[in-house]
């Protein structure tokens, strides 16, 4: 029973350490596709 507990807290560690990786590589691309975006809509009002 420790044994499967043990590897699923693993498991879960693991998501959430790609999650927070992924996070972080992917906000500034977001960042920077979003400002184009903002700036034409308020450019065509």
């Amino acid at each position: 029973m420790k044994n499967k507990m043990l590897m699923e807290l693993f498991v879960y560690i693991i998501i959430v350490i790609i999650g927070t990786i992924m996070l972080f590589t992917y906000q500034p691309k977001v960042k920077e596709i979003k400002i184009p975006i903002s700036t034409q809509t308020g450019g065509s009002k």
